[in-house]
């Protein structure tokens, strides 16, 4: 019998969907609010492209990438943000395989859907690889944290002592999305 073969691919999510300075309920943890707030994130293409540079070095494989406003940090639906990562990783990082949230959130972004439609949240999706687009984009994780948002606002943030309680899971089963229609 052969022994199968099993690879491992080495990944990082270059920024988080939910850590922004708008999307944070301030906890009053120096700390955790600094992780949260988003500050830690980095947004510039310079930083991106030498963070990426050393991932790969340390063999990185998986680029998963959120766009970010460079100038107020909130996550963006502006797809050239998302070409202009993408294309710089992918000459630098040759067999690197990139990956875009469609967990958009925040400010800016719930201000384009109301403007553009939802469809602006995956709008991602329809860039080609080789224009700087991703080899694929998530979407379960979109969907959890978009419950995790709409609970957040519910009650006032989620501390750690709630999310460990049986309310928590209570508010969790008993969830439903919004019944609102978006505009097109």
């Amino acid at each position: 019998m052969k022994k199968s073969e099993h690879k491992l691919i080495l990944g990082c999510a270059s920024t988080g969907a939910k850590f922004t300075p708008g999307n944070h309920f301030i906890t009053g943890d120096k700390d955790l609010d600094r992780i949260c707030a988003g500050d830690s994130i980095l947004v510039s293409e310079e930083e991106l492209f030498k963070e990426a540079d050393e991932l790969y070095r340390n063999g990185c494989r998986y680029y998963h990438y959120h766009a970010r406003n460079p100038v107020t940090k909130e996550q963006t639906t502006d797809n050239e943000v998302y070409q202009r990562i993408s294309l710089g990783v992918q000459a630098r990082c040759k067999d690197m395989l990139i990956s875009f949230g469609a967990s958009r959130n925040g400010r800016e972004v719930q201000d384009n859907i109301s403007s553009f439609g939802e469809w602006e949240r995956v709008s991602q999706c329809a860039v080609p690889l080789h224009l700087g687009g991703a080899h694929f984009v998530t979407m379960q994780a979109a969907i959890e944290l978009q419950v995790i948002c709409d609970l957040e606002k519910r009650f006032k943030g989620v501390s750690v002592e709630f999310s460990s309680s049986r309310n928590f899971l209570s508010a969790i089963y008993d969830y439903f999305p919004s019944s609102k229609k978006e505009k097109n």
